[in-house]
């Protein structure tokens, strides 16, 4: 029998809702080795195009100090230029860490921003933003549907009290919340008397 490595963590001990962790490594039947390890895929990292730039260009304030690439995926990231020769190092040693801010993906001609890009300071976002009551807020922090009257349709920030929640996006006859599933509140929440 081999050894396992495990890690318990109780809902009266720890802050949480309890949870386990464990590695568990498979031996090659009839031996008593280890498996080899397969070779990883190195992800390669380039930089957006000129069409890419423009299209970004017209959502967010891009500084010249920055370079906006790709990492194999169609998520764009987002790093300071001095940084660069830095990330590409990293990436030959480490090839799945992601490095950067992720910005967002295009979709046809549509930029998708990310919820990194909206809780990120120190970027100016072109997008307008829309200040909500406490009530409204908790929905959107529940991921709810809630009540909005906007100008027109497109991305818009969703803030409380100056600070940045999430991206809504309003469609002909509805409003999505772009908040990520697992950060929503789960807890039950009395509205009326917030």
């Amino acid at each position: 029998l081999a050894s396992v490595n495990a890690y318990r963590f109780y809902p009266n001990k720890s802050r949480s809702e309890g949870f386990f962790i464990s590695v568990l490594r498979s031996r090659e039947e009839g031996s008593n080795s280890l498996p080899k390890a397969k070779k990883r895929s190195r992800s390669t990292l380039e930089e957006i195009s000129r069409k890419e730039y423009d299209i970004l260009s017209e959502h967010i304030e891009i500084s010249p100090n920055l370079i906006l690439f790709r990492d194999g995926t169609e998520l764009i990231r987002m790093i300071e230029r001095h940084h660069w020769n830095a990330v590409i190092h990293a990436k030959e040693k480490l090839p799945n860490v992601s490095i950067g801010l992720a910005v967002g993906e295009i979709k046809k001609k549509d930029f998708v921003p990310s919820h990194s890009l909206a809780m990120a300071y120190g970027i100016e976002l072109k997008y307008p933003g829309v200040d909500l009551e406490l009530k409204q807020a908790l929905k959107v922090l529940k991921k709810e549907s809630i009540d909005l009257e906007l100008d027109k349709n497109g991305w818009y920030l969703a803030r409380y009290k100056g600070l940045n929640l999430a991206w809504l996006k309003q469609v002909p006859g509805r409003i999505n919340n772009y908040l990520p599933k697992s950060y929503r509140i789960r807890m039950n929440i009395d509205y009326d008397n917030h």
